[in-house]
Parts: C-alpha cells; sequence; structure tokens
C-alpha cells in the first residue's frame, strides 16, 4: 500500500468531478486507484495520475461519463 491515500474529494477535484461522482464511479470500480480502507474511499494518486496519463482524460470527458451514469 502505498505511503499516503488521497480521499475521494482530492481525487474528484483532481477530475474536476463532483465528489458524488468519484464516489459513483469507485463503486463501479471505474475509479483508478480507488481502494476501500475501513468502510471509507480511498485513491491512490499514483495510480490515478498514471490512469489519466496513459488515457488521455479530460475532465470533460470524465464529468460527461460520471454525468450519463446517472440518468
Amino acid at each position: 500500500m502505498p505511503e499516503s491515500l488521497s480521499t475521494l474529494a482530492d481525487a474528484a477535484k483532481r477530475l474536476g468531478i463532483s465528489e458524488r461522482q468519484a464516489g459513483d464511479l469507485a463503486r463501479k470500480g471505474q475509479l483508478a486507484g480507488a481502494i476501500k480502507v475501513g468502510g471509507i474511499w480511498r485513491v491512490n494518486p499514483e495510480k490515478l495520475e498514471a490512469w489519466i496519463e496513459a488515457n488521455s482524460v479530460d475532465a470533460a470527458a470524465v464529468r460527461a461519463e460520471g454525468e450519463r451514469g446517472q440518468q
């Protein structure tokens, strides 16, 4: 396990989405680096950043995916 894990709020901010959207993505297994620790979602920031870089994801695309999931 990495030295420090980020919160869902930190991941959401990095992706430009709401914390709720980040939680929805984590529950669906679609948020890179998201794991549950003691019942609370945490995010490995290195895995999240690697995923962003590998997929050339921009915040607008992530927001659109989150909005589609809420419909």
